[in-house]
């Protein structure tokens, strides 16, 4: 009896309250660890639904605040182009089931349902939710705004749907007309959206249920009218659960090794907040990183620039944009050209000193900051390491691939941050303007400069489109006894207030905003159609972004069928830099020309690096000596040896000499001794329109003797 109550009783209450206070701080403590990771899940499920309304937004901007959008549909009413570079394309790349374009009174201009072009009211498909949220677009519609995202239920079921005004990206660029239109596009809440949001939540399987369960995990979907659109439920993970069952036999079997399971499990949970805050800062780092280099990323980028303009630290912005990157992903695919950018960021990273800051902003724009200890001079070294550094050969998919850089240079000076971009950004245009592949200090003459040339864009589209630029042809004669050959076609264009604008001046232009492929179709028109029935030859120039254009051939043959020109008495010039780049594909393409019985020159020889291999190798019929060359003839011997070994080279690879630049007599006699086959030059003739020529023929007049 004694024994009972003053040992055994007291043992068992003592191991009892033992084992149950164990219990209960076990029970405690996994619940709170549910309860946590519940929380957790919710708040990741809120994080991946906020993120794809984001990338909606975004997506719904890029496609709506665009010059080639407001023109099609503002100025316009393109409905073909709507449909292939709008609804076809947001249906076929991300997957947008519906996508309308409505007017000031939310009315369906344009519709597209399932990549089909409907007649269809957009606020019967697509519900009250979007009929709020279109109404405080046109409410607001004084002004540009951000896009409008939210979630609206359909007789399809719950969706996403965005709003954004259609606007010019470069405003003034083109005039448009006093209406207001809106790009609606819309993804239903199905299976892919939802394996998507689980993906980027990292949850167990989500699913939208009408209502909510019992043992789930809830997410309340409200439209953006504030009303139910459903649930998104998932099964919880229950950590603690896992962890009770675990300890419970443990706890039964071994009572007196209690305080040893609970540091067992106060350990588990330390490595688990651990974890924790490890994925935290591993997620804030990937925040801030370009997910395709690893470099930077624009957020980065900003912040660095925030922290130097606080400090007030002195500061130099290198903003670097490459040059000859969109041909390569024109021509190779986006798998080469992510390869390219991330070999670049390497090659960058490599040349920066240790006190650069180096990021990328997106496509193929970089961006170097340097502390204010850095001289001019020391800045334009390291500009000039990164530029020789960027127009290194790649080695990708079999043959050598060159890009430049241009680099456009600005110091902070107690400037705002974002006028230090806009400085460098304005500097970079400058070094495009200057030829490319270099680097210029910002300078506030630029700003006029700037305006100026965006203004001859302006002008030059509305020359091409308008019929402001005319083509004149200047003869091309044999050297042998003068005879006209063939003729030159070149593009001449005289602006109503400024007059004669140069070739020099436009041309660039042309090729710098994408007006040159434009362009080079209407002189290869208009020279086809007027030179159709003249006895001679026709040589139009192709210029780099028309010979890499993979509609060039097919372009060729509709307007030589439709003038009905003979394909054997056109020409085309191509410059050496077009065999340098890219030779197996500028291979292809000149054998396909030839194919077509067209011939092939090699324009401005003499100026660039093209060697007697891709001479041998390419299939060409003529060669055209640089006027650089010519113009010295008469007074520096250097020229006239040069022009010898030129000569004698063609001569052993059977390829005929045209010599253009051709200004005198004295000119025109050497050359015709040294062994050039072909003359053009204003010593015999200069260009003149489709008319004078026709009255050339006519009346056969001679060209100089």
């Amino acid at each position: 009896m004694t024994f009972r109550f003053q040992y055994l009783f007291p043992m068992i209450v003592l191991v009892a309250s033992a084992l149950g206070a164990l219990a209960g701080g076990l029970l405690w403590l996994t619940a709170l660890q549910n309860e946590a990771e519940t929380l957790n899940e919710r708040d990741r499920v809120r994080a991946a639904l906020t993120a794809e309304m984001e990338a909606m937004a975004t997506t719904a901007k890029v496609f709506s605040v665009w010059d080639d959008a407001a023109s099609k549909l503002l100025v316009t009413f393109d409905r073909a182009w709507a449909k292939i570079n709008i609804a076809d394309y947001l249906h076929d790349q991300y997957h947008f089931e519906m996508v309308f374009i409505t007017d000031a009174q939310g009315r369906a201009i344009f519709a597209s349902i399932d990549g089909n072009v409907v007649e269809a009211d957009p606020v019967e498909f697509l519900g009250r939710g979007y009929r709020n949220a279109a109404d405080l677009m046109m409410m607001t519609r004084s002004s540009p705004i951000e896009p409008i995202v939210g979630v609206s239920v359909s007789p399809r079921g719950p969706l996403l749907f965005g709003i954004s005004k259609i606007r010019s990206h470069t405003p003034g660029s083109t005039p448009l007309p006093a209406i207001e239109r809106f790009l609606v596009t819309t993804k239903l809440i199905d299976g892919k959206v939802l394996n998507g949001l689980t993906k980027a939540a990292t949850n167990p399987s989500l699913a939208l249920q009408p209502t909510q369960g019992n043992g789930v995990g809830i997410w309340k979907l409200r439209t953006f009218d504030g009303q139910s659109a459903g649930f998104l439920t998932w099964t919880p993970l229950k950590p603690g659960d896992r962890l009770r069952q675990r300890t419970l036999p443990w706890l039964i079997t071994f009572g007196l090794a209690i305080f040893a399971i609970a540091a067992g499990v106060l350990i588990q949970a330390r490595r688990a907040s651990a974890q924790l805050r490890a994925s935290e800062t591993k997620a804030l780092y990937l925040a801030s990183r370009d997910s395709l280099t690893g470099l930077p990323n624009r957020r980065a980028f900003t912040d660095e620039l925030l922290r130097l303009s606080r400090s007030d630290e002195s500061y130099t912005l290198l903003y670097m944009d490459l040059d000859g990157f969109k041909d390569v992903n024109d021509t190779f695919g986006h798998g080469v050209g992510d390869k390219l950018l991330c070999r670049t960021g390497e090659r960058l990273q490599r040349h920066i000193p240790p006190q650069g800051f180096l990021a990328r902003l997106g496509g193929d724009e970089f961006a170097l900051t340097l502390d204010g200890t850095f001289s001019s001079d020391r800045i334009g070294m390291v500009a000039a390491r990164l530029v020789a550094a960027v127009g290194e050969p790649h080695e990708l998919g079999g043959e050598p691939i060159v890009i430049g850089v241009s680099i456009g240079i600005a110091s902070s000076q107690n400037d705002d941050y974002e006028d230090v971009i806009r400085h460098a950004d304005v500097a970079m245009y400058a070094s495009k303007a200057r030829g490319r592949d270099g680097w210029s200090f910002y300078d506030s003459a630029m700003e006029t400069g700037r305006s100026e040339r965006k203004q001859l864009e302006i002008d030059l589209r509305h020359a091409i489109t308008a019929g402001e630029i005319t083509v004149v042809y200047q003869p091309i004669v044999s050297a042998r006894d003068n005879a006209m050959v063939s003729v030159e076609a070149l593009a001449r264009w005289s602006h109503p207030t400024k007059g004669a604008i140069s070739p020099d001046v436009f041309i660039p232009i042309a090729e710098e905003s994408g007006l040159i492929v434009e362009l080079g179709r209407f002189i290869l028109d208009t020279a086809c159609a007027a030179a159709r029935d003249w006895p001679v030859g026709l040589a139009v120039n192709l210029s780099p972004a028309q010979f890499w254009d993979r509609t060039l051939v097919d372009d060729v043959c509709a307007a030589l069928k439709r003038h009905g020109f003979p394909p054997e008495r056109l020409e085309f010039e191509i410059t050496e830099t077009y065999l340098l780049r890219r030779p197996e594909l500028a291979e292809e393409i000149i054998s396909r020309l030839r194919k077509l019985q067209i011939r092939i020159a090699l324009d401005d020889f003499g100026t660039g690096y093209a060697s007697i291999g891709y001479l041998r190798r390419f299939e060409l019929d003529l060669v055209k000596i640089d006027r650089s060359l010519v113009e010295n003839l008469s007074f520096d011997r250097n020229a006239i040896d040069v022009l010898t070994a030129i000569m004698s080279l063609c001569r052993a690879l059977n390829l005929p000499i045209l010599a253009e630049g051709v200004e005198t007599k004295a000119q025109a006699a050497i050359l015709t001794a040294a062994g050039c086959s072909f003359m053009q030059g204003w010593y015999y003739g200069h260009p003149v329109s489709a008319e004078e020529m026709n009255a050339n023929f006519i009346h056969a007049k001679p060209m100089a003797a």
